[in-house]
Order: structure tokens, then sequence, then C-alpha cells
């Protein structure tokens, strides 16, 4: 009897499917054209193993449905709330478990903690600008055997660490012994040099050895013909799809269990054919660093949500939501729920359109390095929010800002190596993989605009600033626990007992974690996260270091999942949805933020008999905080201070602390956190770009086909000073605007003296200030008049 007949009869007994027959022979005849003689043994034992592989996935899914059902109808604020910290972080405090972006952020800084040093080496320098790419190459050079050191080592121990919690958490991953690091492939790169010129360079390098191409299904080298095929078929999957995750030959599944299961089709043979390779096809010399981060981020979503979704998360999210919907729900409500899984699956980053996603994203990085020079002396609310969240932990304020000084110290890297030895790595590290920035709702792009953002976004001290404050919060959450490690839990402070429940730390998770792994630096022992998830306890690190990452982003408020899907819905990027919602959210995360941390938490407060003192210590915290925000605004723009006994004054710092939240942000533009018109306050400053560049071009053409007397070079002036990265910084603004473009107004407007005027008329006449420094003069006539 042939194979195919026998196939045949199982399907007509109802043993197995069609699919499953055309499966089974196909395996067998790759086998057999492979040169394997037990091809049949060989097929028969695959298949197997996939239905064994299927039955344990389909327990694990039932298991996983089966608990987070009971996490989301037990939670006190009812279904919406206890699906959403299924999904994310709750901003209530009420979960006492883990969520999927809780367990992602966790498995990341504890892999980040394992490559601290490698991370160090390759990261930009000159505040972003310089790229690592000799460091690189070494280190692609030393995973193929040329010189491996330590960070060789590390990595290696790292990612084999990633790919056991993979297969851990229910994922099927088959050990590589030739793989070394991730490969992308550019759909604009292969989609320019075209099908022909792609095959004839891949197959060029298959000949001389530079590639060795294997069958997914078989895992073994092919011939000719499979070989041709295999290409031809990557080719059209990288132009259709584009190449992240998944390998070139290798068919999608529903299972995010399964997406890893099949081992990669082509390897290079050596580190110069992979960096040939990525030079060609991949992302470049300069963005190999990029692609290192990203797969450690990849990697720990996949886990998070595999050890809280089961094999299949999607569908576990559909089985949420549809639960939700039964429950009284309303589908907007529902909506919202959906977009908060997108955000936090990563489907919410991936962009329809790569073309007009990084067209848009562009211009809104362009817009940040030219606006946001200023956005420092804004952050002075985050000391607010700092303190609050020290106290509301039980940690000590001073100890917080000692260490926050510390950090900043350029001539101190250990404190910035420790931190990053926890996991604590600082985001200007890793951001581009890691997600968006604190003040915006996207990630900054690796391309120039999103370089210059960075550049700028460093020399005006934000980013420092944010790398400091998180980073000395979480050192100092995770001293002051070492310190009370001799305790028993019913012994701990209260705050500290109170944060355990909130994250579902138990008495055996806290015996695990006091008495595992720790380190010194200068007298001062800390718990160390990374050691114990490797080494002890994994499910106690999870814990424990979630409960360190909310509070960090609760002191120096950073906006997580929750906050970008009410800002950006399920719009993905490349969408004219997308693209408009992106442009709206510009800027407006951080009052998001507030609402949803400091807010809510002051809400939760209150329900639970704090009679809003955590609400009023925010708020005046924030606002005292504002006050001073003001006042170094109005310097740094040559006005003298304002007058603080008038109660705009106290207005004007509520909303600059971020108090008011984004609402202040639209009523009160003017005072709003980063300067904006009402119209960028609500539609985001791509519209005042537009408009800017209306004004500069057919405006100007509108007046002079209508006989109006225009002026372009004037209009040209402004244009450069509202739209040119880097003349907003803080320290430098002021001198750029009297000595450069206030001049060139004056040489190109006829109209200046009148437009000066009219700015200290409003200024004297709307907030009683002088000028210090007047529009126009190239010297200060005095110093800033203080209180």
């Amino acid at each position: 009897m042939t194979i195919e007949k026998c196939l045949d009869e199982k399907v007509l007994a109802g043993r197995i499917t069609r699919e499953q027959a055309q499966e089974a022979l196909n395996l067998i005849k790759e086998f057999e054209r492979q040169g394997e003689g037990n091809a049949v043994e060989r097929a028969a034992a695959h298949l197997k193993e996939a239905a064994e592989r299927r039955a344990v996935q389909k327990v694990r899914q039932i298991i996983a449905q089966d608990r987070v059902l009971q996490w989301a109808q037990t939670h006190e604020k009812g279904w919406n709330a206890g699906v959403r910290a299924v999904f994310a972080r709750d901003p209530w405090g009420k979960a006492g478990h883990e969520s999927v972006e809780g367990q992602y952020h966790a498995f990341r800084a504890f892999a980040y903690g394992g490559i601290a040093e490698l991370l160090d080496r390759l990261r930009p320098k000159a505040a972003g600008l310089k790229q690592e790419t000799l460091a690189a190459e070494r280190f692609v050079r030393s995973l193929y055997g040329e010189n491996p050191d330590a960070l060789t080592k590390a990595w290696e121990q790292t990612t084999d660490w990633l790919a056991k919690s993979f297969k851990e958490a229910g994922g099927v991953l088959p050990r590589r012994e030739t793989w070394r690091i991730p490969q992308h492939w550019s759909r604009r790169l292969v989609a320019q040099a075209g099908e022909q010129k792609f095959f004839d360079w891949m197959w060029e390098r298959r000949n001389s050895g530079k590639l060795s191409i294997v069958d997914w299904r078989t895992g073994l080298p092919v011939n000719d013909e499979r070989a041709a095929e295999i290409i031809r078929n990557a080719y059209k999957r990288i132009v259709s799809d584009g190449m992240s995750d998944l390998d070139p030959g290798v068919p999608k599944h529903v299972k995010l269990a399964n997406s890893r299961i099949e081992r990669r089709a082509f390897e290079w043979t050596s580190a110069d054919a992979w960096l040939e390779f990525n030079d060609t096809f991949g992302v470049g010399r300069a963005h190999i660093y990029a692609l290192i981060t990203g797969h450690i981020v990849s990697l720990a979503r996949d886990i998070a949500l595999l050890r809280v979704m089961g094999p299949d998360p999607d569908s576990t999210a559909r089985f949420l939501v549809d639960h939700a919907l039964k429950n009284g729900v309303s589908k907007g409500k529902a909506y919202l729920l959906e977009a908060l899984y997108e955000h936090v699956s990563g489907k919410a980053m991936s962009p329809v359109s790569e073309f007009w996603a990084n067209t848009f994203r562009s211009v809104r990085e362009w817009l940040t390095s030219a606006q946001l020079g200023t956005a420092m002396l804004s952050s002075v609310s985050d000391f607010a929010t700092l303190r609050q969240t020290s106290a509301f932990n039980g940690l000590e304020a001073t100890k917080v800002i000692a260490r926050y000084a510390s950090l900043l110290n350029p001539a101190n890297p250990e404190h910035r190596h420790a931190a990053a030895r926890t996991g604590l790595v600082a985001e200007s590290w890793v951001r581009r993989a890691a997600g968006a920035t604190r003040d915006q709702a996207e990630i900054v792009g690796p391309e120039l605009a999103g370089r210059v953002a960075e550049f700028v976004m460093r020399a005006s001290g934000l980013s420092p600033h944010t790398d400091a404050g998180k980073m000395a919060f979480g050192m100092e959450y995770l001293a002051y626990l070492a310190d009370h490690s001799g305790k028993k839990l019913a012994s701990l402070p209260e705050p500290t007992q109170k944060a355990f429940a909130r994250h579902g730390i138990t008495e055996a998770d806290w015996d695990s974690i006091r008495s595992g792994a720790k380190f010194s630096q200068d007298g001062v022992k800390f718990l160390w996260p990374e050691k114990l998830a490797k080494e002890g306890n994994l499910d106690a690190a999870i814990k424990l270091m979630d409960l360190v990452d909310t509070e960090m982003d609760f002191a120096i408020p950073s906006p997580g999942a929750f906050d970008r899907s009410l800002l950006l819905g399920k719009t993905k990027p490349g969408t004219l949805a997308g693209e408009l919602l992106r442009a709206t959210a510009q800027y407006k995360t951080f009052p998001v933020t507030v609402i949803t941390h400091h807010l809510m938490r002051g809400l939760s407060e209150i329900q639970g008999g704090d009679y809003g003192r955590y609400m009023a210590s925010i708020s005046i915290g924030m606002t005292v905080m504002g006050a001073l925000a003001v006042q170094m605004k109005a310097i740094a723009q040559g006005k003298d201070p304002r007058d603080m006994t008038d109660p705009k004054f106290w207005g004007a710092a509520f909303v600059q602390g971020g108090g008011a939240g984004i609402l202040g942000d639209f009523l009160y533009a003017p005072l709003a956190r980063y300067d904006q018109s009402l119209g960028q306050s609500l539609l985001g400053p791509t519209v005042g770009l537009a408009d800017d560049l209306y004004r500069l071009t057919l405006g100007n053409i509108a007046q002079e086909a209508e006989g109006k007397e225009s002026n372009f070079a004037a209009e040209a002036v402004r244009f450069a000073r509202r739209n040119t990265p880097g003349t907003t910084l803080w320290y430098s603004r002021l001198a750029t605007d009297r000595l450069l473009f206030d001049q060139l107004q004056m040489a190109l407007d006829p109209q200046y003296a009148q437009r000066f005027a009219r700015m200290e008329s409003r200024a004297r006449r709307e907030y009683g200030q002088e000028f210090w420094w007047r529009p126009g003069d190239l010297e200060p006539s005095r110093g800033p008049a203080l209180p």
C-alpha cells in the first residue's frame, strides 16, 4: 500500500484531517528529497511530537483562561477594571497579581541586567549622535569566535536564559547551536533590489559558502531546487509582510507559543558574511545595538504574554473581552480594552505603511527637537512626584535626591553601572527598543530626525534628569528593602506591606526575596532582582521587579500601555487615523500619565480612608514646583518673574505643574507645559507646523496675487525660529533669540518695531512683567528683578 493510500484511508476513517494528511505527505516527500532513508519514521516522529505539543498547549490554554477569568471577575472595581488589570498595570492598585505589562517589564529588566556592560559598551555616545559601530562590529565578530570575551559570554547566557524562560512559559523553541544574533530584513532595501537581483545575490553567497540554507520543515540542508524555492519565497514574504521577528521561508502561526518553532532558514557562516548581509539588506552597522535590544524586547514581551495569557494570547484576549461585554461592560469600554491589549502585545506599534509611518514620525521628531528644549524647566514638577512617591512607599526623599545627584555626576559612572546591574537600565540607553519616551506616545526613531531629537533631549538635560530620577528611586527602594530583609513580612513598615499586597507578594515570596542575592556599593546593600530571577525564585523576582518598576513610573511620571491606549486607541502607524491621533497626542502623555497614576491613586486612597491627604499633598507639591517652573521660564525668556501675590499666577502654577492634567492644557493654552498655542494644544504641533508652512508659502503667494504686500523674508525668519532644532534649549534660547533671530527680523521685517512693542505690551498688561533683556537688544539692560 502506498503512503498516499494509507493516509487517504485514515482520513476516510476520521482518524486524521485532510490537512494533517497533506502535511504528513509533504513532510515525507521532503525527507525523501533530502536523501533520508527513514523518511516515513522521521515524519511520523515529527507529527507525533506536534500532536503531543497541541494537546499540552490545549491544557495550558484552558488553565490560563480559567486563571485570568478569575482575576477579572473578582476585581473589586468590576469587569472593566479586572480585564484591564490582566493586560496592564492596575491604575487602582487593587489587582494583587501580575499583568502582562508588569511581567514584560520584569523580564526585560532581568535581561538588561545580564548584559549591562554590553549595553554600556554599545549604546550611542556624544548625546546620542555617535554610533558605536566599531564596537558593534567587534561584538559580532566575537560571536563568530573572533576573540570572544566576557561580553560575548554575557550575551549568550542572557539569550539562553530568555530562550529557557520562553520554553518554560509554554513556547516551543528548539535549541539552535548556530544562533548568534537576530537578523532583520529591510523590506525597503529588498524591494529596491528587486526579486532577480535579490535571488542572484543570495545564490552567489550560497555557492561561495557564505550562506547556509536549511529547510525549516526538516532541519536539513537543502538541495538546489529547494534552496531556490526558499529564496524566492523569502523575497515575496519580505516585500509583502516585512520581516522582523519571523525568518524567511517560515510560515506564520496563529499561536504565539509556536511562533519561534522552526529554525532559521538562512545561516551566515562567518562574521564577514553576516556583516555583509546586514549592510546590504539589514539594519546596517549603525543599528546593531538597536537590533540587540529589540530582540530582548521582543522575547521578553512574548514570555510575558505566554505566562499570563497562555499559548494563544490573542484568543485569551478575545475570551476576556467577550466575557466583559456579557457582564455589562459597554462597547466603548470594550474597544479600549481591545486597544490596551494591542499596545501590551506590541501590535499597535506595527506600521501599516512604513513609508507614511516613518515620514510623519520624522516630522514629529523634528518638532520635538525644535520645541522641547525648555522642557527641562517644566520637569521640576518631577521632584514633587518623586517626594510623594517616596513618602507613599516609606522611603526617605532626601536619600533619593542624594542618589539622584550622584547619578547625574559624569565623573562617577559606577553608580549608573550599579543601577544597570539590578536591571534599572537608563531609559535613554534602550529607549528606541523599549517603547515611547516619557513625553510622547511613540518611540523615537533611528533615522536623522530621531537622532536629532534624542540629542536635544540629552543636551537639554531632560533625558539625564529622567534617567537619574527613575534609577535613583529604584535603587533606593531596593536598598530600603535590603535594610529590612531581616524582618518577617508582618514586621515590615505599613507602607511596604501595602505595596506588597498591591503586587501579590506573599510571605513565602518575601522570604525568598530577603534571603536571595544582594550586592554592595559604597557600603550600601541592594537587593538583586536579576540574580534572584536567574538563580532563585523567578515568580518572587517578577513581583519584586514589577513593584519597583511601577513605583519608578510614579516617581517620574512615565506613560504605560494604558496611557497610550487612551490616546491612540487601536490605530496603527502609517494609517490616516493613526497618524492624525499621533499628531494630536504629541506632548500630551504627561498630563494623561498624571491622571492615570497620581489622580487615580489619590482617589483610591480616599476610598481607603485617607480623607484626601494624598490628593492634597501631590496637588500642593506639584503646584509649588509649577510655580518655580513658571518663574524660571519667564527668566529664560528675558522677562522678570511674575507677581506671586496675583491669584492668576497660582492658577498658572497649578496648570504648569500638571495638576490640572490634559484639561488644563486645553483651557489654559498660553500657560501650557510647552508654550503651545490653543490649536497646537488641541490638535498637536504638527498642525502648527502646517500653518507655518502655509503662511510661508501659499499665504505669501495669495497676498501677492491680491496685490497686497507680502513679507516672505520676515515669515522665513519666524518659521526658522519656531522650527529649527536646538533653538529652544533653555540655557541658550534667549541669547539665540536676541543675537540671531531678533537681528534677522529687524533686518528683514519692516514691522519689527511694532511686533516687539506688542510683545512687551502684552507681558506688561497680562502678567505685570517687564523685559530685563528687551526684544531686539544686543545685550540685557539689567538683571532679572528677583522677588
